[in-house]
């Protein structure tokens, strides 16, 4: 049998350019138009196509069966349909919607059970570092969550700059800094991590180049989301190296007083 999963339901007539590549974790993934795919396979009469008794509208699956296979055809379905999806995602949503309401104690079980029904989801380990890191400030078990997704998902930027934020927060500084390089590595057009090691050369005192991860971060921010912060750090930045300017001033003066004191 072949199991088919994607998470936009593409119809025939729908254009081509819709059907692009995508990269998740280690695999390449393609949008599928499944009005052809089915059209073709019913017509050469070589396989079954399945579909579970009610789309979720999130993730569209459909089995593939050269003879009938009762067993599977039974677990396909229970696996797939909107019953079993709305179980497995429930206790997220209800996170979620108790973070907004800053409701964290209510949120915080409501991920546990979360963690129970998707223990290997990445997307939602982050979501409950990120949870865990700047609403709980808990920075060990947000570290410890997000070392936990990287296992499963280690390219993406998104984990390390949490996982960074958890280092720095922590002070283990230059762990913080190499794991936000490891998240612009991954990402060369990402805007968080340069601005997360602004703060890293700040603190090895490379100001230099806190200055160029401001010069980039607002080239590539063409949302602006950071552009503010950005250009705070950068006014930080100028006052600090002014002070220092002016305290060399101030010991070369007074050398100079004292030589000509001398003298």
């Amino acid at each position: 049998f072949i199991l088919i999963n994607d998470y936009g339901y593409r119809h025939k007539d729908d254009p081509a350019e819709v059907y692009l590549h995508q990269r998740f974790s280690g695999s390449t993934a393609i949008g599928l138009n499944f009005d052809f795919l089915r059209f073709y396979l019913e017509e050469s009469k070589q396989v079954c196509w399945l579909e579970p008794t009610e789309d979720n509208t999130h993730i569209y699956a459909r089995l593939l069966i050269r003879r009938p296979m009762p067993q599977t055809t039974t677990r396909f379905d229970e696996c797939f349909r909107k019953t079993t999806y709305d179980w497995i995602y429930q206790p997220a949503e209800l996170a979620r919607g108790y973070v907004n309401e800053g409701n964290y104690d209510a949120a915080l079980g409501a991920y546990r059970q979360a963690i129970e029904r998707q223990p290997r989801n990445p997307v939602l380990l982050e979501e409950i570092s990120r949870c865990l890191t700047y609403d709980f400030r808990d920075y060990e078990a947000g570290l410890e969550l997000a070392r936990i997704g990287l296992d499963l998902n280690p390219i993406s930027p998104g984990l390390w700059n949490i996982f960074g934020d958890n280092l720095y927060y922590l002070g283990r500084t230059e762990e913080a800094h190499d794991a936000f390089l490891r998240a612009l590595e991954l990402n060369p057009a990402d805007v968080r991590s340069r601005y997360n090691l602004i703060y890293t050369y700040i603190h090895r005192k490379d100001y230099a180049s806190a200055l160029a991860m401001i010069k980039e971060g607002l080239f590539h921010d063409k949302t602006g989301e950071y552009r503010e912060r950005f250009l705070e750090k950068q006014t930080e930045i100028l006052a600090r190296l002014r002070q220092l300017d002016q305290q060399r001033n101030h010991i070369f003066k007074n050398r100079f007083n004292q030589f000509n004191r001398v003298s």
